[in-house]
């Protein structure tokens, strides 16, 4: 069994809310547009929730780099407009 290298990404608790606001922002999308492309990528906001909840040791959230990368886009951007 190979083991992946996880990345510490950022602080569960002063995060998780900018991970919910975009799984909420993809569910909307998901159903106002109704199309495979929109409902993948709400798919995919799920996955990553789970990630972010999933592992969390000492406070801190750790994911694989490919996630770490798309979890810090998410809150990098939730930053940027807000």
């Amino acid at each position: 069994m190979s083991k992946v290298k996880l990345y510490p990404v950022c602080n569960w608790e002063r995060n998780q809310h900018k991970m919910y606001n975009y799984n909420d922002k993809m569910y909307i999308k998901a159903h106002e547009e109704n199309t495979e492309e929109a409902w993948r990528a709400f798919e995919e906001s799920e996955r990553l929730l789970e990630v972010f909840n999933g592992q969390v040791r000492n406070g801190l959230v750790y994911a694989a780099y490919k996630d770490y990368c798309l979890i810090k886009d998410i809150l990098g951007y939730y930053d940027w407009t807000h």
